[in-house]
């Protein structure tokens, strides 16, 4: 089984095109496009410089060509985008570094207190989660939600404009911290407490979706073939881990994948299902990664064992939801 795809990974400071090719037992990975993802102040506020990132995601896929089998988009989470009635971005992104949510956790926390909304969501309650970040749209402009029809975050806001397609992967969704972890669906009672607008939020889609193929209108842009889109098929560091149908007999219980800042192992015991359902994965930081991509340079391509992991690197243990840092690139495979 053959397959090429394509995985735009947005990290916190940069971004990167990753071809992936496998062939039935090797995967080899390619760096075809790299470039800055730096967020811009206008006035007092930090926004994601979407209209730019568009514009990058665009390269990248005309630098790609034809021939892949798919594509996918993974990004940092919690960040999200609206939309209006007509279906255009309301305003650009504001970026989880802003200022602005310093201090909402504790007026939420006198509306639904913290360990009540743990036990509901599973997450961590930080500043920029984004139910601060609706409270704070809610409290202090809420002209902004009243014009608001729908609620689509980074890598969705991205694959709508790609695609026309309006749909929220629920991995990322968990980062808002609005999701009952058990029913892994939107918890309506929570929202509705809040006071947010129930309609805001789409129904949540699988990891791996299909959202259909790019739009006419960036096909014709492009001069590009269509292709097929997969929704955020990884937005964590583990998650880019091949599905287990794909991993080839030879390869060992542990194995690595995943591109980028972050390398991802993941144990398995056939043997065990106690011990796969309660899999950890492993992440550190990875050496050897270019900091900078330009056309003069070649690309990188990682193929057979994964690349020394980095000495003293940065160590996560990741279950359940998906962290806020959409780091490791996603290798889009049609599932």
């Amino acid at each position: 089984m053959k397959k090429r795809v394509l995985a735009f990974d947005l990290g916190a400071s940069s971004g990167r095109l990753i071809e992936g090719a496998f062939d039935g037992e090797r995967l080899t990975l390619r760096e075809l496009h790299r470039f800055p993802n730096e967020p811009v102040r206008l006035g007092a506020t930090l926004y994601w410089d979407f209209p730019r990132l568009m514009h990058e995601i665009k390269i990248g896929l005309v630098r790609a060509g034809r021939g892949y089998d798919s594509m996918g988009v993974d990004t940092w989470g919690a960040d999200a985008g609206f939309l209006d009635r007509t279906g255009n971005l309301l305003t650009l992104p504001v970026h989880y570094r802003d200022a602005r949510y310093h201090g909402i956790r504790e007026e939420v926390a006198a509306v639904v207190p913290p360990e009540e909304l743990y036990a509901r969501t599973g997450i961590q309650s930080l500043d920029f989660n984004t139910l601060n970040q609706l409270y704070y749209a809610k409290t202090r402009t809420p002209g902004l939600l009243e014009q608001a029809r729908q609620l689509l975050f980074i890598p969705d806001l991205i694959n709508y404009f790609l695609t026309g397609t309006v749909a929220v992967e629920y991995t990322d969704a968990s980062t808002s911290q609005l999701p009952d972890a058990r029913r892994r669906d939107w918890d309506r009672a929570l929202i509705a407490r809040l006071g947010f607008p129930d309609a805001l939020f789409t129904p949540l889609v699988a990891s791996g979706t299909p959202l259909g193929t790019l739009s006419r209108l960036v096909t014709d842009e492009l001069g590009i073939a269509p292709l097929r889109v997969i929704a955020a098929p990884g937005t964590t560091p583990p998650a880019p881990c091949l599905p287990r149908r794909l991993i080839p007999r030879k390869i060992p219980p542990t194995f690595q994948a995943a591109p980028g800042r972050f390398w991802a192992s993941s144990s398995r015991n056939p043997s065990s299902r106690r011990r796969r359902a309660r899999r950890t994965f492993q992440t550190r930081a990875a050496s050897g990664t270019p900091s900078a991509f330009s056309k003069y340079q070649r690309p990188v391509a990682y193929a057979g064992d994964a690349p020394p992991l980095g000495q003293g690197g940065r160590r996560a243990v990741l279950r359940g939801h998906r962290s806020h840092d959409g780091a490791g690139a996603a290798a889009a495979l049609p599932l």
